[in-house]
């Protein structure tokens, strides 16, 4: 969760070389971008100013809102053909988009909004239907999961507070350092089966208000409560448990708390280098903390299936 990653920082050059490479899609537009690369550039400049808090980036106004209308090229206003040309930069088939692509591609290999499924997708952080100058801007570009990025990010980015959505792997340098993730354990008479909740720290909306209603729009616009929950219900706490079982007698072998704790931190140690908003991590912990939980399995009181 909240993984920190490294962007390729912008090189004017990429820019130029979208442009007129000999087999981009918007050769026949870079007249018009011509005429405004100044301006363009200027935005760019804008960004990597406003990197740290991208909400206060002011949007520049475009009339064209769908992609529809930017194959009508003829049948719009000036503006709206500028609008068109930056927009289709990024759908350039060049080999330099290719080469460009992949370079981000190459820097996660697990989806860093979540950190748990295999990035698919290129997301524009800030969206290139609202903001299409920064349609092949590199810090702009996130390799992310098909989840978070189409089932859930899609087009939005701000609230109607005017607060970010989601936060940025790239430039949200407080995910490393500020413990916002819990995950709750608790184990009642109602039912055997202990009882896991992941959540985002509320006390520290009174010392760090900024960032705590980042990743808390983060958490909840990501529905991650609901999928870290499904991770350890159906694969971690199970396979843990799992290996404490007989499977030909159908029984819990014997086991002692102390040797619980020791593997938990076996799995710990092999987590050491993600940070500590990680959600196996910071699940791993809590389940060490756990008396009453591991308890279950040292008093043969759980569940086998």
């Amino acid at each position: 969760y909240m993984k920190k990653i490294i962007p390729i920082n912008y090189n004017s050059s990429d820019f130029d070389n979208y442009i007129y490479d000999e087999n981009s899609v918007i050769i026949e537009g870079k007249e018009k971008i011509d005429e405004n690369i100044v301006s363009i550039k200027s935005r760019i400049t804008d960004y990597e100013s406003n990197k740290h808090n991208l909400e206060n980036l002011q949007q520049t106004v475009y009339t064209v809102t769908s992609d529809t209308e930017c194959k009508k090229l003829s049948e719009v206003s000036r503006n709206n053909e500028l609008y068109c040309c930056l927009y289709k930069l990024y759908n350039s088939k060049s080999n330099h988009s290719k080469r460009f692509k992949q370079s981000i591609r190459d820097i996660s290999k697990k989806c860093p909004y979540c950190s748990i499924d295999t990035p698919s997708h290129l997301d524009h952080y800030l969206p290139r239907s609202i903001f299409p100058e920064f349609s092949v801007l590199s810090l702009n570009l996130i390799h992310s999961c098909s989840i978070c990025n189409s089932n859930y990010k899609s087009d939005k980015y701000l609230n109607n507070h005017n607060e970010r959505l989601y936060i940025n792997p790239y430039f949200d340098d407080f995910i490393d350092t500020i413990p916002f993730l819990k995950c709750k354990i608790e184990v009642n008479t109602r039912s055997i089966y202990p009882e896991f909740k992941f959540y985002i720290d509320e006390s520290l909306q009174a010392t760090h208000d900024y960032e705590y209603k980042i990743v808390k729009n983060h958490f909840d616009n990501l529905n991650l409560e609901t999928r870290y929950l499904d991770q350890i219900v159906d694969e971690k706490f199970k396979r843990f448990k799992n290996r404490y079982i007989d499977k030909e007698r159908r029984q819990f072998k014997t086991v002692t708390l102390e040797q619980l704790k020791d593997n938990i931190q076996y799995e710990l140690d092999g987590l050491d280098e993600l940070n500590i908003n990680n959600w196996e991590k910071v699940f791993w912990t809590s389940l060490k903390s756990s008396d009453e939980c591991l308890n279950l399995i040292v008093n043969k009181q759980i569940p086998i299936n």
